[in-house]
This record gives structure tokens, sequence and C-alpha cells, in this order.
């Protein structure tokens, strides 16, 4: 999750509809499991028991929706993942071979008769009421297109096996375009291929008329497929396409591929920020979408000095992670967010080195004063994100100077590490806690680094002390301004800097 207001400026008040969104989506920001999408290949000859079929209205709002349960019992119950949703809910009903099956209908969920087989379960939701005075968590406009939180929309059982499997088919009004995070099935137009993660965590689909789709390649293998929402904007199509590439290209440098073969990015225009992208955030229900909030007044060249959208396709690479323990998802993507920058070339190296200073300061002096483990931990609460994401960034920095200095285990570098976890577990289909990272680490490593440095500092109060990292570097903070010795610690400066 990138804020502006959270780590280098002040409030953007004018993106208040959709920050809720944004935060909430983020909590599971880097830790919403989702699998390679070669292994989400449906196969057409098998078409799943559970099948879905989803009918948005021509004004976009509402949303009709049929789960029908084939040669099966259906399950007791459908429940929105959205605890909100239920508020929205407009009409019910279920069918079988033999007639209408009466339906329980509660506000938390949809209650099927026991014994019931072939069972078609039609409901449909209010989006009109979401998006004009519901939750901004789950449902948003953008001119004349609208997103959805899947799950929203998407009820399910309240039990989802991590084997389920699902296609839902959607039936759009004529002009209606819909832009997914689903693989498609090829056979079945307008027909994608569901696992498990696309129930039980947060996807989203955006529809309308207006959005304007772009495919940006990532290397031989991956891609990035583009929806810019509506609204008036300054960047161009060819601007957006080349500050994605640019991004996801130095993500898949650091880590030998891009993370995905394929992320859905939606880019919504807004107003009112500092930054030319105030904002992001990564959701993985179904795949990977990353949500880039974009300043309708930036231009191209203003894009390429951009850090939100590297940092926020880098936490495709980690594996999903407890939100408690932020301090190590968002720092080590925030300390890796500075050096995608300066090996892309969107910033010299000097300037990639004053922005982590900057940050480390920051860091300081934020926080509520407890350990960095308690501040992460309540760091939605406390909005103390400055001291946990640079916090652990700090400890990243650590961490890689130690394995570049020490040369012992197998692990020459962070950029091994991350290599190594990427491979690991970034397709993981569950939540890790940071404990469970960390040791991973230090297995694969053959070290004890990333458990003795994390351990150290996780229970202290203090920001992590740098005065020996920064002897090192060749760096010296005098007045919050960043000195750099040109001689001193320059050839470990630039190996950090320098794609591995």
């Amino acid at each position: 999750m990138s804020a502006a207001w959270g780590l280098r400026r002040a409030p953007v008040t004018a993106l208040a509809p959709l920050l809720g969104l944004a935060l909430v989506g983020a909590a599971g920001c880097a830790s919403a499991p989702e699998r390679s999408p070669r292994d989400l290949a449906p196969r057409d000859d098998e078409p799943p028991a559970w099948q879905i079929t989803a009918r948005p209205d021509a004004d976009l709002d509402a949303i009709e929706v049929v789960a029908c349960f084939r040669g099966a019992s259906a399950p007791l119950e459908l429940v929105p993942g959205s605890q909100d949703a239920g508020r929205y809910l407009l009409t019910a009903s279920a069918r079988d071979a033999h007639g209408a099956v009466p339906l329980d209908k509660r506000e938390d969920a949809l209650g099927i008769p026991r014994g019931h087989r072939d069972v078609c379960v039609s409901y449909a939701i209010d989006v009109g009421g979401l998006t004009a005075g519901g939750s901004s968590r789950d449902a948003y406009r953008a001119g004349r297109d609208v997103v959805l939180a899947t799950d929203l929309w998407l009820w399910r059982p309240r039990r989802v096996d991590r084997g389920a499997r699902a296609w839902v088919t959607l039936e759009l009004p004529e002009g209606v375009r819909a832009a997914v995070p689903w693989p498609a099935v090829a056979t079945r137009p307008g027909t994608y291929a569901l696992d498990a993660s696309a129930f039980r965590w947060r996807g989203l689909v955006a529809f309308g008329r207006a959005f304007e789709t772009l495919t940006v390649a990532v290397g031989p293998r991956s891609r990035l497929d583009v929806a810019v929402l509506d609204g008036d904007r300054r960047a161009t199509a060819g601007g957006i396409a080349r500050w994605l590439g640019r991004a996801a290209g130095a993500v898949a440098a650091t880590i030998g591929e891009f993370p995905r073969e394929r992320v859905q990015v939606l880019v919504v225009p807004t107003s009112g920020g500092d930054d030319p992208v105030p904002f992001g955030y990564v959701v993985r229900g179904g795949g990977a979408t990353v949500t880039l909030l974009l300043d309708r007044d930036a231009r191209d060249e203003a894009l390429d000095r951009d850090w939100v959208a590297p940092h926020e396709l880098f936490h495709l690479a980690m594996p999903p992670i407890r939100s408690e323990d932020s301090w190590l998802s968002e720092g080590f993507t925030m300390y890796y967010t500075e050096l995608l920058r300066g090996r892309a070339g969107l910033v010299t190296p000097r300037e990639a080195w004053e922005a982590l200073d900057a940050g480390f300061d920051r860091g300081y002096r934020d926080g509520t004063g407890r350990s960095l483990a308690d501040e992460s931990r309540d760091m939605r609460e406390t909005y103390a994100f400055k001291r946990v994401y640079w916090a652990g960034a700090a400890l990243a920095l650590l961490i890689d100077l130690e394995l570049r200095q020490r040369a012992e285990g197998r692990f020459r570098s962070l950029d091994d590490a991350m290599v190594a976890l990427f491979r690991a577990g970034a397709r993981a289909d569950r939540f890790w806690t940071a404990r469970e990272v960390v040791a991973e680490l230090d297995e694969l490593g053959g070290t004890d680094v990333f458990a003795r440095t994390t351990d150290a500092w996780l229970d202290e109060a203090e920001f992590p002390v740098l005065t020996g990292a920064y002897e090192a570097l060749g760096l010296r903070s005098v007045d919050g301004e960043l000195r750099v010795d040109p001689e001193r610690g320059r050839a470990l400066r630039d190996a950090i800097i320098s794609a591995p």
C-alpha cells in the first residue's frame, strides 16, 4: 500500500472518497493469495459444478447474479465477503429442477434448505445505493465507469475449500465492457475461471462504457492489462503505458522475471494531489489487481519520477503477509522502491539515496513511542505509517549490507534473498507471518542474519540505528541534508543501486 499522506506529504483531502476503499483494500496489500495464471488455466472439457452468471444493468445501478450448483448438493448458505453487502441486497430467490426453493433471507446470508440438488440462487445488488451513499470500500464511480469489489456481489458458500473452482459468465448490456482480474476460458467468450482466492479475498472488477484499455508487455511472458477509468487527464495513453512498463521492468530486472504472467491495473484519474500518483494499493482475489490514483493534472514527464507504481508492483514479488506484520511487507518494499527507481534510471543514484535518507528521517520522527512490533500491529488505528514503513526499510538496509559485507551463506545480497523468496512463496495460497518469512529466508540462505537483525529491533521503541551503515556507505546526514563521500563507500553504494 502506498499513500502520499502516510509517507511523504500531508493528507490529500480531495481523495477522501477513494481513500477509504484504498486503505481497506490494502489491509491485504500484499497478503491476498493468488496462484500463477498457468496453474489456473481452465480445462474447457471440465466445466465446474459451480457456475455463475452476472448481469449488470445498462445504467450500472444494479447487478443481478445467478449462482448454480449443478450435479451436487447445494451449500446451506451463500454469504458475502463484505460485511456491508447484505444491506444492498435487492432481491433473492432460488429454484431447482422441481421449481421454487424457499430461501431464508438474512442481511448477512441466504439460507438454502438442506438436501436440494441442482439449485440456482438468484439475487440482485443495489450498486447505485452503494456508490451514492454506501461504503466507498466496496464501490465507487469514476465518471461513466464503476468499480465493484468482488466480495460485494460474488456471494459464496460460508466455507470455500482451497481447491474450489467456479466459472463466471458476464452478460453485459450493449456498449458496456468489463475489466477483470480472472483468466478467461478460451472457448467460452465472456467466461472466466475463478479459484478459491476469488471468493476468500477481495478482488476488483470495473464495468463501464468509457474506460480506455492498454496492454503493456513486460518481457516475453508477462503483461499488464490496464484500464484507465473515465475522467479528465493530461497524461496520454502512451505516457501511461511507458510509465507502467518502466516500473514493471524495474521489478523484473531485480527478481529475474516479472512476478505474474498477467496483472490487472486500474488507473483512476483524480484531483487534489501534490504527487502525480498520490495513492496505490494491491488486492489479489482471483488474480492481482493494482489500483493507481493518477492526478488529472499530471503530464507524461511527471510520471517518470513516480515511486508508487514500482512500490505496488514489487509487492507481487513477495508472498502474502499478515497485515500486522507490515513492517516486513511494506518496509522491505519501501526499501526496494528507491532501489528500483535508481536502477531503472527514473532517478539518479544520489537521488535514490537522498530519498532513503529522507524516509528514514520521517520514520525516526513518527510513531507513538511503542515497539516496532506494536506499531506495526496497530498501524491502521494509530496511522503510524511512516514509522512502520521506514523502520522496516531500515532493517532491509542493515540486512542487505551484512549480506554483502560478510559473504556468508548462500546469499550475497538482499536481492538474492528476494529472488529466493519469490520462487518459494510469492504465489502462496495463505497468509504468511513475518516470523515464517524470516525463518524461510534464513533457511534458504543458510544464515541467521534475518532473524538476528529483526529480533534485535522488533521489541524496541527506538528507530533502528543506521550509524554504522551510513559509515560503510560513505553517507552523512547533516541538518536534513545528505552528504555523500565521493570515494569512501562508493563501491558498496554502486553495487546496491546497480541492477543485479
